[in-house]
């Protein structure tokens, strides 16, 4: 069964990573559905992970007076 991970997973079968989608057992992907750590992929692999990108923060630019 194939499973894109939603979150990180490490163990005797090795490190998966989030937004990868890895062939596992029925038994493991079951597992790691229920936990929430993977969902089922329907054939196809989907994108990689997504990254949100926030703007620059702006910055004053008038300089302050002194007294």
């Amino acid at each position: 069964m194939q499973v894109r991970m939603v979150t990180l997973a490490a163990g005797p079968l090795g490190v998966m990573q989030a937004g990868q989608v890895v062939e596992v057992t029925e038994a493991m992907g079951a597992a790691l559905m229920a936990v929430g750590a993977a969902v089922v992929v329907d054939g196809e692999p989907l994108p990689g992970v997504e990254h949100a990108v926030a703007p620059p923060a702006e910055t004053a630019t008038a300089k302050r007076k002194r007294k």
